[in-house]
């Protein structure tokens, strides 16, 4: 299955699965969908992260002294940071679709469950 061009790093395809198929399907369908990162954007989200939980401590221990334009600066790192966390969580499922697919082809998992095990 080819991946669409046009999501960014960690989005997903807003186009939804089926209601009626089966769970592991769905999930499968969903892991799919997430684009792969290339090296230079992980760094990028993981230094992202990492300046967005910077921020939130920098809220956390200066917010009385800080203008309500600093404020509204650091807010925004803060909601950048979340971002570029969540998007790395959806791209790390990419691994537990690459196991399923393997599993699936040979009809267990690993210690002779199923896939869904």
């Amino acid at each position: 299955m080819s991946e669409p061009r046009h999501l960014r790093p960690g989005q997903s395809d807003p186009t939804g699965p089926d209601q009626g198929t089966e769970p592991l399907a769905v999930d499968l369908q969903e892991i799919g969908r997430v684009r792969l990162l290339r090296g230079d954007e992980a760094v990028m989200l993981a230094q992202a992260m990492a300046l967005g939980r910077t921020a939130r401590a920098t809220l956390a221990a200066a917010a009385p002294a800080l203008s309500a334009a600093d404020i509204a600066d650091i807010e925004a790192a803060v909601r950048e940071g979340e971002r570029a966390r969540h998007a790395l969580i959806e791209v790390n499922l990419r691994p537990r679709r690459l196991h399923a697919s393997h599993a699936g082809r040979a009809g267990t998992g690993h210690g002779g469950r199923g896939v869904a095990d």
